[in-house]
């Protein structure tokens, strides 16, 4: 059975709520931080040393970029819903090339 200090250990040892490697990777930023639909919030990690970006690490910063308008910032671990599907990504891709024109 686990202790009080064990659980509470468990879960600050996990830097993302997905509990895996997130740098490189697409995700979508949560809808109840970020406004728009879930093309309009595909972000990129990319920018490695965040601590939130490995599941071992025990910050919560994920570097990166939002697909749709370039806009780099950093956001909390806890606030992604889910990896990106490769259409999320193409779709958002496409509008950003659109807007670059």
């Amino acid at each position: 059975m686990l202790e009080d200090r064990d659980l509470i250990f468990e879960l600050n040892s996990m830097a993302n709520k997905l509990n895996i490697d997130l740098e490189g990777k697409h995700v979508i930023a949560a809808e109840s931080h970020f406004k728009g639909n879930d093309v309009e919030r595909v972000f990129l990690v990319d920018k490695p040393g965040t601590f939130g970006a490995k599941s071992f690490t025990n910050g919560t910063c994920l570097g990166g970029t939002f697909i749709i308008d370039g806009e780099q910032v950093a956001i909390d671990s806890y606030d992604i819903d889910r990896l990106a599907t490769d259409e999320e990504i193409a779709e958002a891709q496409q509008i950003h090339a659109r807007q670059t024109e």
